[in-house]
């Protein structure tokens, strides 16, 4: 960070790392070329695959119960039995 004309002493790294301190705009675009990574990487939430793969689970449980819910509220057609004819 020094290097791009942010110099940070440990303690101000520690509190950023824990989140005590909010990082400032230019420092991102610093990280971000430290990193070697866009900006907007830095910003967008992170999702490990496990998440995402979940969701995905989540998504298609959900289809199939609003079909499931779909077919039970659906009127049934009933054969006449020979009486009723």
């Amino acid at each position: 960070m020094a290097e791009l004309g942010y110099p940070m002493e440990q303690p101000t790294v520690y509190k950023l790392e824990k989140g005590t301190r909010p990082i400032r705009v230019n420092e991102i675009e610093a990280v971000a070329t430290i990193f070697g990574v866009d900006i907007a990487e830095l910003l967008t939430p992170w999702v490990n695959e496990d998440h995402h793969v979940a969701r995905m689970n989540l998504a298609k449980a959900k289809e199939q119960l609003t079909e499931a819910n779909r077919r039970l509220e659906a009127p049934t057609l009933r054969r006449r039995t020979p009486s009723e004819s």
